[in-house]
């Protein structure tokens, strides 16, 4: 009698743990099926810092135009008083070369122009380029300023084929030189050729 009720007992216990294992698979089969849900990534917040910085502007010194200087300026126009005073002796225009030089002021010690006198100033440069031949134009090879109103230049003087004029040091002398000195002074507010054309006795 007993045994059949065991038997009876057993079988409800696989019974409940089998329904105990069905609905525990259930459920999970279950929980296994739902959808998931997919939250969006949120985009990154810039730093503020770095919203509201600018680039930094590096503003570089004005450059300087050293050729464009009060004291290069006057340098150059002394220099073309001097070229053009030159250019005029070698075209045979003394009128216009006359009002270039420095007549009372200029730095003749022999008196070199004098030497050819003439009625005017005019005169004067056309009997001394037409005796001495050295009225001819120039290269300038430097110029510097001596004081407050002369400048001095060295030049060679160019002939009439290109090449350039050279003379003895001093008569006899196998030296040739090529390179001469010649100033331009500002007198009465004007540049000057205070120097004569080359003279060689």
């Amino acid at each position: 009698m007993f045994k059949g009720k065991e038997e009876v007992i057993v079988i409800a216990v696989l019974a409940i743990i089998a329904t105990a294992l069905l609905s525990g698979y259930g459920v999970y089969y279950f929980l296994s099926l739902r959808p998931v849900k997919i939250t969006k990534s949120q985009p990154l917040q810039k730093s503020s810092t770095l919203k509201n910085s600018s680039p930094t502007t590096i503003t570089q010194p004005p450059k300087t135009n050293e050729e464009n200087t009060p004291a290069n300026n006057k340098l150059q126009s002394a220099q073309t008083v001097l070229e053009n005073f030159f250019s005029y002796l070698a075209n045979k225009q003394y009128k216009e070369a006359a009002t270039l030089y420095g007549w009372d002021h200029d730095d003749d010690p022999g008196n070199s122009l004098q030497t050819w006198a003439g009625a005017n100033n005019t005169e004067t440069l056309k009997n001394y380029c037409e005796n001495l031949s050295t009225c001819l134009k120039i290269k300038v090879l430097t110029g510097a300023k001596t004081n407050d109103d002369t400048y001095k230049f060295l030049v060679q003087f160019i002939e009439n084929n290109g090449e350039t004029f050279k003379h003895s040091s001093y008569p006899g002398a196998e030296t040739m030189i090529a390179d001469f000195n010649f100033s331009v002074k500002k007198i009465d507010n004007q540049f000057k050729v205070i120097n004569p054309p080359l003279f060689f006795p």
